[in-house]
């Protein structure tokens, strides 16, 4: 049989108007045809990626760039176009190679607080229409990255997007919360918690819950034990909901 089963062709659709089975000859120029049908399709299909913004955007942000005003300028329109995305607009978008991108921006600490800040809010944009980028930013080590932000209180939008974005993440992404356990992600997000409104300490407090509940025995005195003091003290907290998930 020339075809696997798993093409949903049938040889028989080859026999002739008389229902003979066709020539060696007949099949050999039948497979040509076919083959040629693929490479067309496939230049067609690079010809559409080519011209594709996105294939642009990802090619710029791939490259080091000495003037940051490039990147964040790429970035700037790269969360634009998400955030005004439509079925059609995202067709030719590769969430794949974008999660490693921007995650790689995110962990390069030659660049500045902006463009970190807009990395973060793309991958928001990203994570609501392709919900599988999320595992594939897990996998490229966002996790590490974001819990970083969390230290940099100089920056507070930054660190503000990043508990946003790792309340995110731990809710439903596969190894997210194991990945939170060994980067200390409770310590970090409970840090400089205080100087933020109620609503953020609320994220905060529920993303540290369910960390929490994904640590396992041998971890909780390293992972827990120097901030027993802070933990406590959420306990008591004036806003019930904080005091509540904590």
């Amino acid at each position: 049989m020339l075809f696997g089963s798993n093409t949903g062709f049938d040889e028989s659709m080859l026999r002739t108007s008389h229902g003979e089975a066709p020539t060696a000859e007949q099949m050999s120029e039948f497979v040509a045809h076919m083959e040629r049908r693929r490479r067309m399709e496939q230049q067609q299909q690079q010809e559409l990626d080519a011209m594709s913004p996105f294939t642009s955007l990802l090619r710029t942000l791939s490259r080091p760039s000495l003037d940051p005003s490039t990147t964040l300028i790429a970035l700037d329109e790269l969360c634009n176009m998400l955030a005004l995305a439509t079925e059609e607009s995202i067709q030719q978008f590769r969430p794949r190679e974008f999660s490693q991108v921007l995650t790689s921006i995110l962990a390069d600490p030659s660049n500045g607080g902006e463009i970190r800040l807009v990395a973060i809010r793309t991958m928001s944009h990203m994570f609501e229409i392709f919900p599988r980028s999320k595992s594939y930013v897990v996998q490229y080590g966002v996790i590490e990255s974001l819990c970083n932000e969390l230290m940099s209180p100089e920056y507070m939008d930054v660190v503000e997007q990043a508990i946003q974005t790792l309340a995110r993440l731990s809710k439903d992404t596969p190894n997210a919360l194991a990945h939170m356990c060994r980067a200390k992600a409770v310590e970090k997000l409970l840090n400089f918690i205080d100087f933020f409104p109620v609503s953020v300490q609320r994220v905060a407090s529920e993303t540290s819950s369910r960390i929490c509940g994904a640590a396992t025995c041998p971890d909780l005195v390293e992972q827990f034990g120097g901030i027993l003091n802070t933990l406590t003290s959420r306990i008591s907290h004036g806003d019930e909901i904080v005091a509540e998930v904590t």
